[in-house]
Order: structure tokens, then sequence, then C-alpha cells
């Protein structure tokens, strides 16, 4: 299960948005947006992470993820924004 209690692989069997973050409540949902291409997604928060020590500020699904880049980028540089 995800910190917020989901199952993990239920929210990828039914292709939900979703993402990791430390600063937001579980259910808040962010828009996320790739800095380089200004394609935007839009995810709620069902987990807790990334790691603090990788300095990265949010950790989303491979569905979101590949919705503003290409996955095989792996990390990329965002803004993110309250919806």
């Amino acid at each position: 299960p995800m910190a917020n209690g989901e199952s993990l692989y239920g929210a990828i069997k039914e292709g939900k948005e979703y993402a990791a973050d430390w600063t937001h409540p579980f259910g808040t949902r962010l828009r996320v947006c790739n800095k380089s291409n200004g394609r935007c997604t839009i995810v709620h928060i069902s987990d807790r992470g990334p790691s603090k020590k990788l300095k990265r500020v949010i950790d989303l699904s491979k569905k979101s993820f590949s919705k503003i880049a290409d996955t095989k980028q792996g990390i990329i540089q965002v803004t993110v924004e309250n919806v």
C-alpha cells in the first residue's frame, strides 16, 4: 500500500495519476509542468517521498511522467502548483 492506504497496484490498474510528495497533504491536486517543453499534468498526492536525501521535489507515477516527458529521461526540471 501507499502511505495514504491505497493500493499501489490498484492505482496503476485504474490508471490514476498520482505522485509522492512530503510537503502536501494526501489528496492534494497539483499541476506539474515540465520546464523544458511546457507540458503539464495534474496529479493527486497519495504517497510520501521521494527520498529527502535525493533533494527531489516530487516523484510522479510513470503514467503521469509520460504525459510531460519521455520516461527514458528519468529526472527533469518541473514547476509544481496547487490546483
